[in-house]
């Protein structure tokens, strides 16, 4: 963003030079502002920097791929130990982040089949989430995934094992598949939690 806003001040200084372009005063003072913003930012930047190698610390002990479960959590802990007792404000909310994310962040051992922490969790839901979204218009997944999950996920992502478009024949093996029991019974307790909460259906006692 920076090095885009240093080429949009320099285009404004070439055309600034001179002063008989019908809208000159209104570039200089748009050029006056770029300059103003990229000043306060090249002063804070080592800052910035400095938190964001800190924060790349924190997201290596998170990937399962960087070593035992056992000693990332280790070493998040020792991370977590020093931002605390840090004379820095930005490195104790860190720790205090840290210390409230920590049991799910780790949750689980090193071969689950399972999402590993709630940002892989996350990356879960975000395909069947977007389907959702589409559907309904809203922010949040419906309860549809909640009752019909079993049988709609796997619909809602089986475009992401191929890329040819599916055939008649390719679903012919699924004509008599039922859903399981699990999501029957999912699905009417639905029904009848609706019925009875129904203020048409209510009754006058």
């Amino acid at each position: 963003m920076a090095k885009a806003l240093e080429e949009v001040s320099q285009s404004i200084e070439r055309n600034i030079s001179t002063k008989e372009i019908p809208i000159y005063s209104k570039l200089k003072r748009l050029h006056a502002h770029i300059k103003r913003g990229l000043s306060i930012y090249y002063t804070e930047q080592k800052g910035v920097e400095k938190y964001a190698k800190e924060m790349k610390k924190v997201e290596s002990t998170l990937d399962s791929k960087k070593g035992k479960l056992k000693n990332r959590l280790a070493k998040f802990r020792r991370l977590k130990l020093r931002f605390m007792n840090a004379d820095d404000l930005i490195k104790n909310q860190m720790s205090e982040i840290m210390h409230s994310f920590r049991a799910l962040l780790f949750a689980g051992g090193d071969n689950l089949s399972i999402p590993r922490d709630n940002f892989d969790l996350e990356r879960w839901f975000k395909k069947p989430k977007r389907h959702e979204r589409k559907i309904h218009g809203r922010k949040h997944i419906g309860m549809r995934i909640v009752n019909e999950g079993p049988t709609l996920l796997p619909a809602l992502d089986a475009h992401l094992l191929r890329d040819e478009l599916f055939t008649y024949q390719d679903l012919l093996p699924y004509v008599y598949a039922e859903p399981p029991e699990s999501q029957i019974k999912s699905v009417e307790h639905k029904r009848v939690m609706t019925k009875g909460s129904s203020k048409k259906n209510a009754r006058v006692y």
